[in-house]
């Protein structure tokens, strides 16, 4: 994950918390896991019904 650290100095001189920056970068990840999981779901119920 090698944008966590140019998002955390980014963040920093906007003058963020680091609580702050945890929260965004949590939500996401949540929206990335969010869309993988949707779209490979997606893809195995298509498999299945086939």
């Amino acid at each position: 994950m090698e944008w966590v650290r140019p998002y955390v100095q980014k963040r920093e001189g906007e003058g963020r918390t680091t609580k702050e920056m945890r929260r965004c970068i949590k939500c996401y990840l949540a929206r990335r896991l969010y869309h993988i999981f949707n779209s490979n779901t997606t893809t195995l119920d298509n498999a299945w019904h086939t």
